[in-house]
């Protein structure tokens, strides 16, 4: 692949002790960044010993050796058991974030950190500790997040303060993505999403999320499109918070509809709030709720999307026979292809669900959890919500709507 500008200029002049680019998706930071890692490591004593960290193993192994296999072949050779691979004969010891521990004591010639606004500080300052040989290097890259985030301030901020190289990037830097797909790309993300993922900015959440909502077409439409071909209940499970449960519809490609190209919908729901009942339901009680729900829908359900922590519902909805799916419960990326999914029009509400469609107008950011460089929702307006994005993040977004094949029915 050949370089374009501004990767040169960051295969050129990112050779301090500290080498870290941001921006945008998608805008050739990541791929720049491995280049010029191994680049270092190849020019070192063949004894040289480097670290690789990231949020996991895994995400290590995805985005970073898979990434060098694909660039360099035989020059890399993985072994997964030990958590090890070799880059140009030097090893290179995988770390995931929150396994500080595990790298006290050991001294590194570099190291490369994948995605560094989501492992923790406490992570990156231990990995930097290691780097104590002469000469020694850390390289990586990273998506924006918020302005209050650590490592915005303690390093982006103060970089002419630090042997520090850093660059900014943005989609448009990559002069070899076919522009097609870059407009596409854009109109997939909005909000805080389109201008961290986009624009490559950092940036906080602030007010409403889901701010382009209205409770009309095309977030909302007035009777269900068609038969699905499969149905999910989507459910966030709560004591004296509200319990809910959503039907939704999935289609197993997306059903052209009044300009849409549904891939979900929500037709039907149920909620029900302790706390303004006065009267606490037993995991029996929202059971048999549960049931008459399902008898009512008249549709077959394909599984049950439960968010994990719900260990008790869970197992009363076994008890009872029910297929349940624990829900991928990561906030924010769910809240991003929730947002994605309502702009594309690949999904929308029933008029009937007016919890669901009332609580769009509430869910908002929590401004003191900013303050903190954290990002997360206030947790009012958000059951309906909560319910909404397990379904989508775990089932639509993941490519589980035939999950009831897997579940041998």
């Amino acid at each position: 692949m050949k370089l374009f500008p501004k990767q040169r200029e960051a295969l050129t002049y990112a050779t301090k002790r500290l080498n870290f680019l941001d921006g945008s998706v998608r805008s050739g930071k990541s791929h720049v960044t491995l280049i010029r890692f191994s680049e270092f490591v190849g020019k070192t004593d063949p004894s040289a010993k480097f670290c690789v960290g990231g949020v996991t193993n895994s995400s290590v192994d995805r985005n970073v050796v898979s990434p060098l296999q694909d660039m360099f072949g035989s020059h890399v050779n993985y072994v997964r058991s030990r958590n090890v691979f070799s880059l140009f004969g030097r090893d290179c010891v995988i770390f995931g974030s929150g396994t500080e521990g595990a790298l006290r004591g050991s001294e590194f010639n570099g190291g490369y950190i994948d995605e560094v606004s989501l492992v923790g500080q406490s992570f990156f300052k231990m990995v930097l500790s290691r780097l104590s040989k002469e000469g020694a290097q850390c390289h990586g890259s990273t998506n924006p997040d918020n302005p209050n985030h650590w490592f915005k301030k303690e390093f982006i901020d103060r970089r002419n303060e630090l042997d520090m190289y850093y660059n900014h990037f943005s989609i448009d830097d990559n002069i070899y993505l076919p522009r097609g797909y870059v407009e596409s790309l854009k109109k997939e993300y909005t909000g805080i999403f389109y201008r961290r993922f986009i624009l490559g900015e950092w940036v906080a959440g602030h007010g409403v999320i889901f701010d382009f909502f209205t409770d009309q077409y095309p977030y909302v439409i007035e009777v269900p499109p068609a038969n699905a071909d499969s149905y999910y209940i989507s459910v966030d499970y709560g004591v004296q918070n509200p319990s809910v449960f959503l039907l939704m519809g999935c289609m197993n490609r997306p059903l052209p509809y009044n300009g849409l190209n549904l891939k979900a919908w929500c037709e039907d729901e149920y909620y029900y709030c302790g706390r303004d009942s006065m009267r606490q339901k037993t995991d029996s009680e929202l059971a048999d709720d549960f049931d008459k729900f399902v008898k009512g829908t008249g549709k077959k359900i394909s599984g049950v999307v439960v968010d994990p922590s719900a260990t008790s519902f869970i197992a009363e909805l076994n008890k009872r026979g029910y297929v349940t799916i624990q829900a991928c419960n990561t906030v924010l990326d769910g809240i991003r292809v929730h947002g994605k999914f309502l702009h594309q029009g690949a999904y929308a509400v029933c008029r009937k669900c007016q919890h669901t469609i009332d609580e769009y107008f509430g869910y908002a950011w929590d401004e003191k959890a900013v303050i903190r460089g954290e990002e997360r929702p206030v947790k009012e307006n958000d059951h309906t919500k909560d319910a909404e994005r397990y379904f989508l993040y775990t089932i639509v977004n993941s490519g589980l709507s035939n999950y009831h094949l897997l579940a041998g029915e």
